[in-house]
């Protein structure tokens, strides 16, 4: 039997990084060192919620 394949709407989590930066002054060199690390931690983040709900 095969391994269960989940899809996931990524597109919005720069933006929702992007908000949450703003709102805690991240600005500048900072900013670009950490978006993408924030990025990957809200994918994972609304991926592990949406399997808890999918079991």
């Amino acid at each position: 039997d095969g391994v269960p394949v989940a899809m996931f709407d990524e597109r919005m989590t720069t933006m929702t990084a992007s908000r949450y930066l703003n709102e805690t002054g991240t600005h500048g060199k900072k900013r670009k060192q950490v978006i993408d690390t924030l990025s990957a931690q809200i994918i994972l983040q609304n991926c592990l919620d949406r399997l808890k709900y999918m079991t």
